[in-house]
């Protein structure tokens, strides 16, 4: 059903219209005025740093974001174990061999 603006209910119009405005400036100052993104995306780069699958920094990464969703309210947070296949990083050695042989 489609409702036209008439003089009759112009008024239910603009307080309604005033209403999304303030929740819309609610909303959209806190997302200017709070530093969760920042502060979530500071933790998980500078202080966990890279997250290769399977290393333990991967492993405190997914705690911390599981956490996260609970303190946001969110109830049915769920974590699922995988088999992944991929590469560990091991040892690496360079050798210049000329014009003078050297370990680098």
């Amino acid at each position: 059903m489609v409702k036209s603006i008439t003089s009759e209910n112009s008024d239910e119009f603009m307080k309604l219209t005033q209403r999304l405005k303030t929740i819309e400036r609610n909303v959209i100052g806190d997302l200017w005025q709070e530093n969760t993104i920042l502060d979530n995306m500071h933790f998980l780069a500078d202080d966990v740093g890279s997250r290769f699958a399977g290393t333990p920094s991967e492993s405190r990464a997914q705690e911390y974001i599981f956490d996260q969703f609970h303190n946001y309210g969110y109830t049915n947070v769920m974590t699922h174990e995988f088999t992944y296949f991929g590469w560990q990083r091991g040892t690496v050695a360079l050798e210049m061999l000329t014009p003078k042989s050297r370990s680098l």
